[in-house]
């Protein structure tokens, strides 16, 4: 029966140069990558240094709070982005694996139930990537 390979690193199976955001990225503009995109993560980044996080759930969450009965999405995120940003709705300082971890930690982590999503740095903290729940799934699929 195949096993975990104890020794192989997260770099094996992470999505390299996931899509980011900034500090001064628009609200509006956090929905349409959503959107547009496969992944329900955003890592924040100030120029490479990874300094949170926003989910398609914090998105959702916010959108929800602040419509005030709004409908339309557009609408919304025009209130959006005039009373958030995103420090506001971010998770600052995420918990993060670097890209040598191996994947048998990454595992350990992902399993806490309280995030589906790790982001990968290097030594010196500069995102290169980041792993999630399914990329796992994906991987011990592979194994079986």
């Amino acid at each position: 029966m195949p096993h975990l390979k104890h020794h192989e690193t997260v770099s094996h199976i992470m999505t390299p140069n996931p899509k980011t955001i900034h500090l001064k990225t628009l609200i509006s503009e956090i929905g349409k990558l959503f959107s547009e995109g496969k992944f329900h993560h955003l890592p924040v980044v100030n120029g490479k240094e990874l300094i949170g996080i926003v989910s398609y759930f914090d998105l959702i969450r916010v959108s929800f709070e602040q419509s005030f009965g709004v409908t339309d999405k557009q609408a919304v995120y025009a209130v959006l982005d005039h009373t958030l940003d995103v420090a506001s709705i971010m998770t600052p300082d995420p918990l993060c694996i670097q890209e040598d971890d191996t994947i048998r930690n990454a595992a350990d982590k992902l399993t806490t139930g309280r995030f589906h999503s790790l982001p990968v740095v290097n030594k010196n903290h500069e995102l290169v990537g980041i792993i999630t729940s399914k990329d796992l799934i994906n991987y011990l699929v592979k194994l079986y």
